[in-house]
């Protein structure tokens, strides 16, 4: 799998709110990758949102609303 296709089953998954964690295993890579390549520029570019402030333990992410699917 391609990292745009990664990040568009990254963007398709968190339709619904998923940890970091919870992507990793449902995309089968390790957690600090998802976090590292995607989780954190996907949030600096508006396309994730945290659900909860920053460094809170449970941190979950949703896909922006105001995106076009």
């Amino acid at each position: 799998m391609t990292e745009q296709q990664l990040q568009e089953c990254i963007v398709e998954a968190c339709y619904v709110e998923h940890s970091i964690e919870e992507l990793a295993k449902l995309l089968g890579k390790s957690e600090s990758h998802i976090r590292n390549r995607f989780i954190t520029n996907m949030v600096a570019d508006g396309i994730l949102l945290r659900t909860k402030p920053v460094h809170s333990s449970g941190q979950t992410y949703m896909t922006n609303p105001k995106l076009d699917k």
